[in-house]
């Protein structure tokens, strides 16, 4: 038979090394997670639908790094400015003092800057862009939303790689049918409302 004492210690360490393990694992994974927060997005969201000659609203989702390192941003928003114009641009979500915007729409294109002054984090949030529908636009097609020419920069003016830059539609539809009564229902209509106004008054007198 072993040495009780030995083989006690020999357990021991095979337990402090499945411990140790557990440890290493457990960290390795808490680091992959940082990392694939490490870097900033931004993502134009899908879904989004409507009918000629109403309004949509589309919101670009701009994430921060979990340091909080993106203090300034520029980027373009393209669109095609024979399906889609330009009404607002709200980007106070954002903050930035000295934000600004501008729109081209001969070539639909939205550039953006978002920064303050002096320096400091960017808050996450929402940019919205209300776009109106041009009669141009045929029902049952999409047109496309696309983001380029990112700059994330840090205090430090470097440059943060984006890690997420997602694109987008919008998907063209028919406007909602609003029914009509036509003349024969509306008869019926009438008809229903005089029978219920005259019987009223029989039933009081029955009573």
């Amino acid at each position: 038979m072993g040495n009780p004492e030995k083989i006690l210690k020999v357990g021991e360490l095979v337990m402090c090394i499945k411990l140790l393990g557990k440890t290493v694992l457990g960290v390795l994974l808490f680091s992959m997670a940082m990392v694939a927060q490490a870097a900033p997005d931004l993502v134009v969201s899908g879904g989004v639908s409507g009918s000629p000659s109403n309004s949509i609203s589309v919101p670009i989702a701009f994430t921060n790094n979990v340091a909080g390192d993106v203090v300034a941003m520029d980027f373009e928003l393209h669109y095609d400015p024979a399906i889609l114009t330009v009404n607002t641009v709200d980007y106070s979500a954002l903050g930035g003092n000295i934000s600004s915007h501008n729109n081209n729409a001969a070539t639909g294109t939205i550039t953006f800057l978002i920064a303050n002054n002096p320096l400091q984090t960017t808050a996450s949030g929402n940019i919205l862009v209300i776009f109106a529908i041009n009669n141009a636009a045929v029902i049952g097609s999409t047109t496309a939303l696309s983001i380029q020419n990112v700059t994330f920069s840090d205090a430090a003016a470097n440059s943060i790689a984006p890690d997420i830059i997602t694109n987008a539609s919008v998907a063209i539809v028919a406007p909602a049918v609003v029914t009509v009564p036509t003349l024969s229902q509306w008869g019926l209509i009438l008809l229903t409302l005089m029978l219920m106004f005259f019987a009223s008054p029989l039933v009081r007198l029955r009573k």
